[in-house]
């Protein structure tokens, strides 16, 4: 899409339509993560979490903390994440609904919405801050994530060190706009533009490469993966219904579906409506077959979130592949085949 843009001049102009990942968080005071406090570290790239927690060793994985995350759901390899989850001894999840991940919890510990929250909140797609304002008190025993993290800090004894009302904890982060000129009553008043960040990147036609100038790919070095009995490529791509595993139970489809070219479901023998087992060489799933003339050749589309405990969960397909820059995990290299369900 970028080479595109630039081939019909559309960088560096207003209104161009290609940018993104504006990284609005540098802005802010990150020194507060206090990275430097741990002694001890280990670290398993995402992509292989399941894998990484069953052979970590020296010593083994004992307990797993989770917070703003849906593992078992939205890692590679779901069926081995949760492999791994239930051979660990204590697990808290803290979470707002009772997603796929809070199966394997020991503890589970209701956190708030942002309608109980004050918080602030940027984005990877524009350059607007925008402040979160308490609308209802908390609901039950809900507890925002500050609150939760405190209140283990009092039991570690460093609880003096994380005391301090949202809006303290807000002002220390935003410590660099401060000094811009933004202020915290601002933000929270109304959505307020970073006042560091350019409307319109590369503005002046400058760019980090070695010329100066846009440099298009000219070579990609990337042999096609190819898996004995699993001929297609499984695309996952989001829903338009929900964001990623985030949907309420009441709006869950009865069963994932996936989506195939008409070439696809004739060689097959699949037609729309009809049920089928994907296959890949980690898992497989029941899914209604929707036949769709946009889709391309060899090409199954499958959108990601449905949960695993209602049928559901693209990741359980999925293979745990790193990437190979960056850590990601590599969703489109996995390979699948399609089942035919025998009439009862």
């Amino acid at each position: 899409m970028d080479a595109l843009g630039a081939l019909g001049g559309h960088i560096g102009v207003p209104g161009g339509g290609v940018s993104h990942g504006y990284n609005t968080q540098r802005h802010f005071d990150k020194t507060v993560e206090a990275a430097d406090r741990a002694t001890h570290h280990r670290a398993i790239p995402e992509p292989l979490l399941g894998r990484g927690l069953l052979e970590a060793q020296q010593p083994p994985i004992r307990m797993m903390f989770v917070n703003s995350g849906n593992p078992v759901n939205q890692s590679p390899n779901s069926n081995r994440v949760a492999q791994a989850l239930a051979g660990l001894e204590f697990i808290v999840v803290v979470d707002q609904v009772l997603t796929d991940t809070t199966d394997y919890a020991h503890v589970f510990l209701p956190t708030t919405t942002f309608l109980e929250e004050e918080d602030m909140l940027v984005s990877w797609g524009h350059n607007i801050i925008g402040g979160v304002n308490r609308v209802i008190e908390p609901v039950g025993e809900a507890r925002s994530d500050l609150t939760i993290f405190q209140q283990l800090a009092d039991r570690l004894g460093i609880g003096p060190e994380m005391a301090g009302a949202p809006r303290d904890w807000l002002s220390r982060i935003f410590t660099p706009l401060t000094k811009r000129g933004v202020s915290i009553e601002q933000v929270m008043e109304g959505p307020v533009r970073c006042p560091v960040a350019p409307m319109v990147p590369f503005a002046d036609h400058v760019y980090p490469t070695k010329s100066g100038r846009f440099e298009f790919i000219t070579e990609l070095r990337h042999e096609p993966r190819v898996v004995p009995d699993y001929p297609l490529t499984l695309v996952t791509n989001y829903s338009k219904k929900w964001l990623l595993s985030q949907i309420l139970e009441k709006e869950h489809p009865a069963i994932a579906s996936v989506r195939v070219g008409t070439e696809t479901a004739a060689a097959y023998g699949i037609e729309t409506g009809e049920r089928a087992i994907i296959r890949s060489p980690v898992g497989h799933l029941e899914v209604l077959v929707l036949v769709d003339a946009r889709i391309g050749r060899g090409m199954v589309i499958m959108p990601v979130g449905t949960w695993i405990k209602r049928g559901g969960g693209a990741n359980v397909l999925t293979e745990d592949i790193m990437s190979n820059f960056g850590q990601m995990a590599a969703y489109g290299e996995t390979r699948v085949r399609l089942e035919r369900v025998a009439a009862a």
